[in-house]
């Protein structure tokens, strides 16, 4: 993915999205127990699932993780308390947590805690510290009181080196200002350290010196960096059910790419997948034209990278396409576009020196890669020599093409410029090629047993033309051709 494509900027995004809100919210209302699409996470709180009424204290937040390290109030610390509804687009509620004098009296959680964080989700609005530890400074802010400061002081490497991203958008920590536009001043924030760990154990206690007035909806945390496809799968889940955002599970098939040719042989398959819950089953389906239905290819694919080898496939056109389904409550499917392509049999024809270009079957269309089938071989090669031309020892060339050379100058007036030459093999010997002043063949004459279709050929700058012509004396070359270059052809 090898590869979500944001939004230019996050008001774009909440425009584009602006129908999916409204049912987004209808859709969560009943369904916020939902658990993390990742599994492994060692802590994870989540306000919605307190069922308080409002103004409520919190005197114990439950560790949704396998550890069970409940936050509770410290001793000394105030209570937070339950709001009902936090404001964002799906009404869920959040725990609201006050300054009051700071650290000492603040109204604070503190779980057991974790000394390998490397991954983190959080929902939050506020003030101060996105978590707090009683020894450690690594989510250290740069100040108490505004929700617009950015997050990081810049106190952690595994931060520092790591990356930031708020409401989807890869981020600056130590610049970035963050936003209280949107969602009631809710932003989801993604913690990725560089691999090395950082630790916390409390909401809103920085040890004895730092808290703020701030509200935690839900955080979820893993003690390894996630990859960039489960990170976006625990984002996409925790917009969603946050602030509404839906996002329609796609999968895009990358290769083989549309409209391609691939030589005879194995053939592979890959395939990205957008959005919806991981982990994915991805399938992809092939036929040859000749064939009246598609076939599954390979295995299921269940991890990324999603890609098969469509085995060794004949010279033909195939056609192939993707599917993917994903690990939702009530799983989702998509297919993706069916790309066509042909494969050809590669050709074995060699050169010496020059340049090797490939042109259709008219002649048209040159291209350094892969050749036509069927097609021609253009071999480019430079005369080095006082005229003599250098061509390689066993050609084996149907149509040989030697531009002449330019005239001489003066400041008033310019000579004509020495005729062209052409050999043909299709040609009867009886025919003289057509020979210009200071130029002679220099090429083994392969005459073949049978004869062959005459042709002209017409060359500008590399680029042929070939027609079918009634008699050899057809051949040609341009008015002004490449001085002292030439070419030879032969079909693929």
């Amino acid at each position: 993915m090898k590869n979500l494509k944001f939004p230019n900027s996050y008001t774009e995004g909440l425009k584009c999205l602006a129908l999916a809100v409204a049912a987004g919210a209808a859709f969560l209302a009943g369904s916020t127990n939902a658990a993390p699409p990742v599994a492994g996470y060692t802590r994870w709180f989540d306000a919605s699932t307190l069922g308080l009424t409002d103004n409520a204290g919190v005197s114990t937040w439950p560790d949704g993780s396998t550890n069970a390290a409940d936050a509770t109030v410290p001793a000394g610390n105030a209570t937070p308390v339950y709001v009902a509804n936090a404001g964002t687009e799906t009404s869920l509620g959040a725990i609201y947590f006050a300054k009051n004098g700071g650290a000492g009296d603040s109204a604070a959680l503190r779980f057991t805690r974790d000394s390998n964080i490397r991954t983190v989700f959080s929902v939050f609005k506020g003030n101060s510290f996105l978590l707090t530890d009683n020894d450690g400074i690594d989510f250290h802010r740069t100040g108490d009181d505004s929700p617009t400061d950015p997050l990081w002081a810049g106190y952690s490497d595994a931060i520092n080196n790591g990356s930031t991203y708020v409401n989807g958008t890869l981020v600056d920590g130590q610049n970035y200002n963050m936003p209280t536009a949107f969602h009631n001043g809710f932003n989801l924030v993604e913690v990725l350290t560089d691999g090395n760990t950082c630790q916390a154990d409390s909401f809103n206690k920085d040890r004895v010196y730092h808290a703020g007035n701030q509200y935690q909806a839900e955080v979820i945390i893993y003690d390894r960096v996630l990859s960039e496809e489960e990170r976006v799968s625990v984002e996409h889940y925790l917009m969603h059910k946050w602030f509404g955002v839906s996002y329609a599970l796609g999968v895009t098939l990358d290769s083989p790419a549309n409209a391609q040719e691939y030589f005879v042989g194995s053939v592979t398959a890959t395939a990205t997948v957008n959005n919806g819950t991981a982990p994915f089953t991805v399938k992809f389906f092939s036929k040859k034209d000749s064939d009246v239905s598609y076939t599954q290819v390979g295995s299921d694919v269940t991890s990324p990278p999603y890609t098969v080898s469509l085995g060794a496939l004949s010279a033909g056109t195939y056609q192939v396409y993707a599917t993917v389904t994903d690990s939702a409550g009530t799983p989702a499917t998509a297919d993706s576009t069916t790309n066509t392509f042909d494969v050809v049999v590669a050709t074995d024809n060699k050169g010496i020196g020059g340049t090797i270009t490939y042109t259709d079957s008219n002649g048209l269309n040159p291209r350094s890669s892969p050749p036509y089938a069927p097609g021609y071989v253009v071999h480019t090669f430079a005369n080095t020599g006082a005229g003599n031309l250098n061509v390689p020892a066993d050609v084996t060339a149907d149509v040989l093409v030697v531009g002449g050379g330019g005239g001489g100058g003066t400041t008033i007036a310019g000579g004509g410029g020495g005729g062209g030459l052409i050999y043909s093999r299709a040609c009867p010997r009886t025919q003289p090629p057509w020979q210009g002043a200071g130029l002679r063949e220099k090429m083994k004459r392969h005459e073949r047993a049978k004869s062959l279709p005459c042709l002209k050929f017409v060359v500008y700058d590399f680029f042929v033309t070939k027609n079918p012509t009634a008699n050899c004396a057809n051949h040609h070359l341009p008015t002004r051709p490449p001085s002292s270059t030439s070419l030879h052809l032969w079909p693929t």
